[in-house]
């Protein structure tokens, strides 16, 4: 059997500095999702909880995102979270970052 990729979405988030970059991940992930159709999987009578995500999250500090945060919002299937430098710092005139930006790539596969 063959996995294949299904949805392929992307989205971007943004969270204040006290808020923190996992909060404007997870608004990354809503926007990716929100974007994306997951008729398919009742349409074409298939099971949810065979799907395996990925999802694959920039921010200026990976290290500081809460990666089972991130794996929270999925009901279903496998889920797995990869994070890299990205996103973007957005900086007040002080030099100070006011706002966190985060992107977020969303893949779902299935094995057929």
């Amino acid at each position: 059997m063959a996995e294949k990729r299904l949805i392929l979405a992307m989205g971007s988030g943004h969270a204040g500095l006290h808020e923190g970059y996992t909060q404007a991940a997870r608004h990354a992930v809503h926007d990716a999702l929100s974007h994306s159709s997951l008729a398919l999987f009742q349409s074409l009578k298939l099971d949810e909880r065979q799907a395996r995500t990925e999802v694959t999250i920039g921010v200026q500090q990976p290290d500081s995102i809460d990666e089972q945060a991130i794996i929270s919002e999925f009901a279903t299937g496998e889920v797995s979270v990869t994070v890299r430098h990205g996103g973007l710092d957005v900086q007040e005139t002080d030099g100070s970052p006011s706002r966190l930006v985060a992107a977020a790539a969303v893949a779902v596969f299935l094995t057929t």
